[in-house]
């Protein structure tokens, strides 16, 4: 049984016929290949309740209109058309054709099961038609995270930055042979993360395990080393008020 708890967007799963762009699109020709799909968005959002019902169906009806409709949008649409604010499509656009593109290619962190259980992040760059072009699993457990609730404010910015920095600053690659594929999926050394977490830093941590996170260390045992399903929003920040968790890829 999986350990993560996973929410499906798109009921029944994303239809086959909505396709990823066969190419990656340059930065620098973002606007002219999405210029149609976001004219067509501003023309048929209708706004209130049910957001996401409304995304999929306008991403549905672009997928699979005949090109006749799309390119009317097309030569419709203002040189200089204007990005589409509300719905949040999450930096995801269509091309002229009906298939996805992204304009946000930095790589992901993906948390997974294999990371619960070994401390190992997927780290993945992605190309902007969603074709990943190197992955590796880094090291999550760095030795400051033991000490994050010391910098944990408002939104809790500061450490999740911190992290991503430490995972991204990895050096696995460097010894890498040139003739293996560079999307060979390369791993640090995993973790035993069913051991207690303050097992984990080798330190005396039990007080402020326990000060900081009420709660934790019974749901670890609960959960045979893994406190799955614990509340983040019982940790408290630094200034002893319930830590802020901010999801930035909301609609509001």
């Amino acid at each position: 049984m999986s350990l993560i708890r996973s929410h499906s967007h798109w009921p029944r799963g994303i239809p086959a016929f909505i396709r990823r762009h066969e190419e990656p699109v340059a930065p620098a020709n973002f606007d002219a290949a999405s210029r149609a799909w976001r004219h067509f968005v501003r023309d048929q959002w209708v706004g209130g309740n049910a957001a996401d019902q409304q995304k999929q169906a306008l991403i549905e009806r672009w997928a699979t209109a005949d090109q006749q409709f799309r390119d009317s949008y097309q030569s419709r649409a203002l040189e200089d058309e204007p990005s589409v604010a509300r719905p949040n499509f999450l930096d995801m656009h269509m091309a002229l054709d009906g298939t996805v593109f992204f304009r946000d290619c930095y790589a992901k962190l993906i948390i997974d099961d294999r990371t619960l259980e070994t401390g190992l992040g997927l780290w993945v760059e992605f190309s902007t038609n969603g074709i990943y072009t190197k992955a590796y699993r880094a090291q999550m457990m760095m030795e400051e995270f033991a000490h994050f609730y010391c910098e944990i404010g408002p939104g809790n910015q500061v450490p999740i930055e911190q992290a991503l920095i430490y995972i991204e600053s990895r050096v696995i690659y460097q010894d890498r042979d040139k003739n293996v594929d560079p999307r060979e999926i390369l791993e640090d050394e995993p973790v035993d993360m069913r051991r207690p977490l303050v097992e984990i830093y080798r330190g005396d941590e039990v007080d402020l395990v326990d000060d900081y996170a009420p709660g934790f260390r019974e749901a670890e045992e609960q959960g045979n080393g893994l406190a799955i399903g614990y509340d983040l929003e019982q940790i408290l920040a630094n200034d002893g008020n319930p830590l802020t968790i901010t999801d930035h890829g909301s609609d509001h």
